[in-house]
C-alpha cells in the first residue's frame, strides 16, 4: 500500500520521487539554538512612513514601493558600504519611477473622481431642470395672491386680504372655499354662456330676417329696372312717331308754300302779258 501511494506520484513528476525505504527523517531543531530577529525603527519608518506618501496605494505603486523600502533598508543594514556612481543612479531611477507610478496613480485616481463628479454635475442639471419645468408649470406667487383673494372675498374684505403674504392666504383658504368659489364661477358661465346663445339665436333671426328683406328689395328693384326699360321703349317708339308727324306737317306746310308761290308768278306772268298788250 506504501509503495502504491509513493509510485503514484512519478507519473506525473518523476523528478520528485523518492524511493520507498530512503525517506530521510526530520531532524528537530536544538532547544538551545535560537535566532533573534531584530527590526529597527527607522528601516520601519523608511518602508511604511515616506514624504507625501498615499495611504492607500494602488496596486501598481505598491511594488515599487515595496522594492524602494527594501533597498533603502538594505544599504542601511550595510555598514561600511560606499555607493558607487552605479549604484547611486540606480538608486535615482528607482526613485523617479517611484515617483512616475505615484503620479500616474494620482492622475488616474483624479480623472475617475473627475469624471464621477462630471457624472453626477450632469444628473443634477438634469434634475435641476426638470425640476424648473415643474415649477413652470405651477403659477407664479403673484397670481396665487390674487386667485386667493378672489376665494376669500366673500369671508373677509379686500382691506383685511391685503396685507398678507401668499402663504397666509393660503393657510386661510380652505377646499370648501375653493369649492363655492368654483360652483360660483361655474354658475356665472353657464349664465353668459346661455347669454351668448340667446344671443347668437337673435342675431341669426335678425340676419335672416334682413335677408328676406334684401331678397324683398332686389325683387323690386328687379320690377323696376323692368317698368323703366319698357318706358324707355315706349319713349323711344313716342319720340320716332313725333318726328315722323313733324316731318309730314313741315312736308304738307311745303307743298302749300310751293302752290302759293306757283300762283303768284303765274298771276304775275298774266299781269305782265295783260300789261303788254
Amino acid at each position: 500500500m506504501s509503495d502504491w501511494c509513493l509510485e503514484t506520484p512519478s507519473c506525473s513528476r518523476p523528478e520528485n520521487r523518492i524511493p520507498s525505504g530512503r525517506q530521510l527523517l526530520r531532524t528537530p531543531p536544538m532547544a538551545d539554538v535560537k535566532k533573534q530577529l531584530n527590526f529597527c525603527d527607522e528601516d520601519f519608518k523608511a518602508a511604511n512612513c515616506t514624504p507625501h506618501a498615499d495611504p492607500n496605494p494602488s496596486p501598481a505603486f505598491g511594488g515599487s514601493f515595496t522594492e524602494t523600502a527594501a533597498l533603502d533598508s538594505m544599504l542601511k543594514g550595510m555598514k561600511g558600504y560606499q555607493l558607487t556612481s552605479s549604484d547611486l543612479e540606480f538608486i535615482k531611477k528607482m526613485k523617479e519611477q517611484q515617483l512616475v507610478k505615484k503620479l500616474q496613480a494620482d492622475l488616474e485616481a483624479a480623472q475617475k473622481l473627475l469624471k464621477k463628479e462630471t457624472m453626477l454635475l450632469e444628473l443634477a442639471y438634469a434634475s435641476r431642470k426638470m425640476a424648473l419645468d415643474e415649477l413652470d408649470k405651477f403659477p407664479s406667487c403673484e397670481v396665487l395672491t390674487e386667485w386667493a383673494k378672489l376665494v376669500l372675498r366673500n369671508k373677509a374684505c379686500l382691506m383685511e386680504l391685503d396685507g398678507l403674504d401668499v402663504k397666509s392666504l393660503l393657510a386661510v383658504t380652505t377646499m370648501d372655499d375653493v369649492q363655492s368659489f368654483m360652483k360660483e364661477k361655474k354658475k356665472e358661465i353657464d349664465e353668459i354662456k346661455r347669454r351668448a346663445a340667446e344671443k347668437r339665436k337673435k342675431d341669426k333671426e335678425k340676419r335672416e330676417e334682413l335677408e328676406k328683406q334684401v331678397a324683398c328689395e332686389e325683387l323690386k328693384i328687379q320690377e323696376l329696372m323692368r317698368q323703366l326699360a319698357d318706358l324707355k321703349s315706349d319713349l323711344s317708339q313716342q319720340e320716332e312717331m313725333n318726328c315722323n308727324s313733324r316731318f309730314g306737317n313741315n312736308a304738307a306746310r311745303w307743298d302749300q308754300s310751293h302752290v302759293t308761290e306757283l300762283h303768284r308768278v303765274q298771276e304775275g306772268e298774266l299781269n305782265l302779258t295783260f300789261s303788254a298788250r
